[in-house]
């Protein structure tokens, strides 16, 4: 729940060179390709809208009609043309859909294909149904195990309390799972603020 609205506030922050959760400064760039399997449709449109007046920004938003492995052509080709500097995959487990998601050779040649794209990829994805006993730190992204080992960095977002929940807001943790950099990120608390009346949420 929520992957959507982290992902467009990500999104905002870039594009507009604004602050991190964690106080830094982000990089300013020009152009976010946003490419949602989830088909959201009227609903993402409109919140991206309000986005978009509001922090004066642009985004591509793509809603592909087929899967990730016949969708390959059609991104490289947009990313060249448009100058993407980030892309959003809305959700990979989706976007494979065709293949076996537990098979590695169904998902390793997909994810290389995404990195051979040459710019930063954003993957959101869903987590694994846990089982009895597990706790929600636990949580793995659905499907292949593949999926963690071959990116560069992972977070998985749970809820703080998943018992406690109000109309208002969310109160998540950003755990720090994986990363191939010489980084050593802080898990991140973060509350997600729902403002029904204006279609927006607010990270802090």
């Amino acid at each position: 729940q929520g992957k959507s609205w982290v992902a467009l506030d990500i999104c905002r922050v870039c594009l507009t060179g604004s602050v991190w959760l964690n106080g830094e400064t982000a990089k300013r760039i020009k152009r976010i390709g946003y490419w949602d399997w989830e088909r959201r449709g009227r609903m993402f449109r409109r919140r991206l809208k309000r986005l978009a007046a509001t922090a004066q920004i642009e985004i591509d938003y793509v809603t592909p009609r087929k899967p990730l492995s016949e969708s390959l052509d059609d991104l490289y080709e947009l990313a060249a043309v448009r100058g993407y500097e980030l892309i959003i995959i809305d959700s990979l487990s989706i976007a494979i859909m065709t293949a076996d998601l537990m098979s590695a050779h169904e998902i390793i040649p997909r994810m290389f294909a995404l990195h051979d794209l040459g710019v930063p990829v954003l993957l959101l994805d869903h987590q694994k149904k846990l089982q009895k006993g597990e706790n929600a730190r636990d949580g793995t992204a659905f499907g292949s195990m593949f999926k963690e080992a071959v990116v560069s960095m992972a977070w998985q977002a749970i809820k703080i309390d998943p018992r406690d929940f109000t109309p208002a807001y969310m109160d998540c943790v950003l755990i720090h799972r994986k990363n191939n950099f010489d980084l050593a990120p802080l898990n991140i608390e973060v509350r997600l603020t729902i403002d029904d009346a204006r279609d927006e949420v607010h990270l802090s």
